[in-house]
């Protein structure tokens, strides 16, 4: 069975007020900010612990593109067996195993939803 896991707040923690705090300064501000928050996630379980034995998991997020590969470098990390993660934002799926080399081809599961 292929399972699903969120990213933010169940496989690594966040901190709602910061992430406020985060959105109410400038751009330029934002984007060094927001490079030190994510980085900074600690994880607060691990996807394997649910998973029988014929199980895979994917990650699924609604980061945006500007964290994208903050957020692979996060999998790589901690979820290095995850099958994919698919990041709203950007819409198909990337094999967690090009998280180091990340191309921004597309996946086997299709183009960008409309």
């Amino acid at each position: 069975m292929l399972v699903g896991f969120d990213m933010d707040s169940v496989l690594c923690n966040s901190d709602i007020t910061l992430l406020r705090m985060i959105d109410q300064m400038t751009p330029e501000q934002r984007e060094s900010i927001e490079e030190w928050y994510y980085l900074d996630r600690e994880p607060k379980l691990n996807p394997e612990d649910f998973l029988g034995e014929n199980d895979e998991y994917i990650i699924i997020t609604g980061r945006s593109k500007k964290v994208e590969l903050i957020t692979h470098e996060w999998v790589d990390k901690y979820c290095a067996n995850c099958k994919q993660i698919f990041m709203v934002d950007l819409g198909p799926a990337y094999n967690c195993s090009n998280v180091k080399s990340y191309t921004g081809r597309k996946s086997k599961l299709g183009a960008k939803p409309k």
